[in-house]
């Protein structure tokens, strides 16, 4: 296997966590003074530190002497089930005269709003929450093993994916809409990258760039939507809702036209905003910790109930931005602060490390086919890492189940194949002995 190979992962999250600094620092919106020096020194150890947590992943790499690969059995049936889920999530869809209504009228929130009270608090959301780890694996292992596939399967997954897309749509939602393209299309690439299929080039880039240009027409429609389609009435209704944040002088301003500036302004502060927050929370003292149960909103609701505290969410570097710093319910917080909530900003670093390591476990693991619960685990992984400058994937109940679920069966599969490796090596040297 070429080395190149091996640090494609790390490489394309090096290169995508410094794009997302660069936007921050020289985009097109000019944030209030932080501690930069503060800033780019976490940055920098936290990026030191997810390097070389990979590079020791990726030298684990498994022993694939045992013959039968684990999961695709799951997979199979898996698909069934995903499709029951799919069902039910239509049950909550909007109706149509909603949907015409909302992305008409520009109240796309209200969507969201009426598909989680079709869903929130209903038996509907804890089957959601249920078979999501199903779903994840369907449309991760699906693209991955494609040319495996029997035709119903590939049926399957083609259907689950679409209504995965379309269940964002109905929303008005573009986090989930990412997600879908970026995981499926992460998973079909393992392939190509392994030469284990050649496409030819021309249609490897006719598929990337349909499934770019589809996420664009649709985040542009959706900005579209929120608002008229000038910069003057962005301005004063972007998510900042603080129109000195934007550069008067920048080169979107003045030189794109307005038609597509709405879609680039929201599309870049999502990206850079991030690290705003971030910066404010390093120069905040430490109030406490949460033990593992504050990088997730979902688990902190739950931990309060139980515990009937408030104690999670007082402490939490979300709260006190919102309390302190004024800082709006509608922005983004960045991963780097939900993981902080936990064991501290240094200890957020060595936390890092290990989502790095099994990053790099994941990748070789991708590789060999040997394990299928592989290519779910870091297709999500890798999504963790392109979403950490913005937001936290593991916020809500169905991702954060799925996520950890993912690792639970990548880490079992991977101790069944060296249990196996294993057992045959004893047997093959019990056998060489005899003879």
């Amino acid at each position: 296997m070429k080395n190149w190979m091996k640090l494609l992962p790390i490489g394309v999250v090096e290169a995508w966590l410094i794009f997302t600094l660069l936007v921050f620092e020289f985009g097109p919106y000019e944030y209030p003074p932080i501690n930069h020096i503060k800033l780019f020194l976490y940055l920098i150890i936290s990026n030191i530190f997810i390097l070389i947590g990979y590079i020791k992943g990726i030298r684990r790499a498994p022993n694939v002497t045992a013959s039968k690969p684990i999961g695709f059995s799951f997979f199979s049936f898996s698909c069934y089930f995903a499709v029951i889920w799919s069902i039910v999530m239509i049950s909550t869809w909007p109706s149509l005269q909603q949907i015409m209504i909302g992305y008409l009228s520009g109240a796309t929130d209200t969507l969201r709003a009426q598909q989680l009270s079709n869903i929130g608090g209903r038996w509907q959301d804890y089957y959601n929450i249920l078979l999501s780890p199903m779903v994840y694996v369907v449309i991760t292992i699906g693209p991955y093993s494609w040319f495996k596939l029997k035709k119903l399967h590939k049926i399957l997954v083609i259907f689950v994916i679409l209504i995965k897309i379309f269940n964002a749509v109905m929303g008005g939602g573009r986090i989930e809409f990412l997600e879908v393209l970026f995981m499926s299309g992460g998973a079909a690439s393992i392939p190509i990258l392994s030469n284990r299929f050649k496409p030819p080039k021309i249609a490897i880039a006719i598929v990337v760039f349909g499934l770019f240009s589809t996420f664009t027409a649709y985040n542009i429609f959706i900005v579209a939507s929120r608002s008229t389609m000038t910069s003057e009435r962005y301005v004063g209704s972007q998510l900042t809702r603080d129109s000195s944040w934007l550069k008067q002088d920048g080169i979107i301003i003045n030189h794109l036209p307005p038609s597509i500036q709405p879609a680039i302004l929201q599309s870049l502060e999502y990206l850079s905003h991030g690290y705003y927050p971030l910066g404010l929370c390093l120069e905040k003292p430490v109030s406490g910790v949460t033990f593992g149960l504050g990088h997730s909103q979902f688990l902190i609701r739950n931990a309060e109930q139980v515990f009937q505290t408030r104690y999670f969410s007082e402490i939490s570097y979300w709260n006190r931005l919102q309390m302190e710093d004024n800082y709006s319910v509608q922005l983004f917080m960045s991963g780097y602060i939900w993981i902080a909530n936990d064991v501290t900003f240094l200890g957020s670093i060595f936390v890092l490390y290990g989502f790095a390591y099994l990053l790099g476990c994941t990748w070789i693991d991708s590789l060999t086919y040997i394990n299928y619960f592989s290519v779910t685990a870091f297709c999500f992984l890798m999504f963790m890492f392109f979403s950490l400058p913005m937001f936290s994937i593991l916020l809500d109940g169905v991702p954060f189940v799925s996520f950890y679920s993912t690792l639970l069966l990548w880490g079992l599969g991977r101790s069944v194949v060296s249990r196996r490796s294993k057992l045959k090596s004893i047997t093959s040297q019990r056998v060489s002995v005899f003879q």
